[in-house]
């Protein structure tokens, strides 16, 4: 009798393990569509020797002041940045003071910032949720930067659900590009196209040195290849 109960013991645990083994595991689309995200900025190659339209708009609350830049901006094949055209409008102290530091930060962060992929290498990833807007759903996570360096924010990442392409990032930059700059707080939106995700609008509320809170909103377009212009071909 002693002898059966222990046979059937070991089959009661045998098949126990056999079930726990052999259990389906819970899907999870939120890690696989980062998973997806992870994988295409691996294979993501720099935006580089392309041109687009720029437009820049700047306002100083303290001073009641604003001014507005139109350019072209290129990129070179080395990524660097540089502007053309440029035209403007408004105040000129805010030209001088604010979209002028601006464009000199971009050019100066650009080769300061190293890798700033949006990877497990330089974040920390936390599942929030996901929304519905525009017509397209969007699963939105967390991000926390393990090292405070130039490039890195602490914010929020929309994944497209259909692409796993970025959708929206938002937050605060952790360190500022410039000293004028004293906090940063942004939101970039992409639009999805042929499947690459185009930078269409970067907003900013700067808290800077001297002249208090800055507002300032960016629009690009037109995006096109630079091979033709002559401006940005490096010899």
């Amino acid at each position: 009798m002693g002898s059966s109960v222990g046979v059937l013991s070991l089959a009661m645990v045998g098949l126990l393990h056999a079930q726990s083994f052999s259990a389906p595991v819970k899907p999870d689309p939120a890690r696989d569509l980062l998973e997806r995200y992870w994988e295409q900025e691996k294979a993501r190659v720099p935006l580089t020797n392309v041109a687009m339209d720029c437009e820049i708009e700047a306002s100083v609350p303290k001073w009641k002041k604003s001014s507005k830049m139109t350019a072209l901006r290129l990129i070179s094949k080395v990524g660097r940045v540089t502007y053309q055209k440029l035209t403007f409008t408004g105040d000129d102290q805010v030209k001088r003071d604010v979209i002028a530091r601006f464009l000199t930060a971009e050019t100066e962060a650009h080769a300061q910032t190293g890798d700033i992929s949006l990877t497990p290498a330089n974040y920390k990833f936390n599942f929030k949720g996901r929304i519905e807007q525009d017509g397209k759903v969007a699963y939105i996570f967390q991000l926390s930067p393990k090292e405070k360096r130039v490039g890195l924010f602490k914010g929020d990442l929309w994944l497209d659900a259909e692409t796993g392409l970025p959708l929206r990032e938002s937050g605060r930059l952790v360190k500022n590009p410039s000293v004028f700059f004293k906090k940063t707080e942004f939101t970039r939106k992409y639009e999805i196209r042929d499947g690459h995700a185009y930078l269409t609008e970067w907003e900013s509320l700067i808290d800077a040195r001297v002249v208090g809170r800055v507002e300032m909103a960016v629009k690009y377009s037109n995006y096109q290849s630079a091979v033709e212009n002559e401006a940005v071909a490096e010899k």
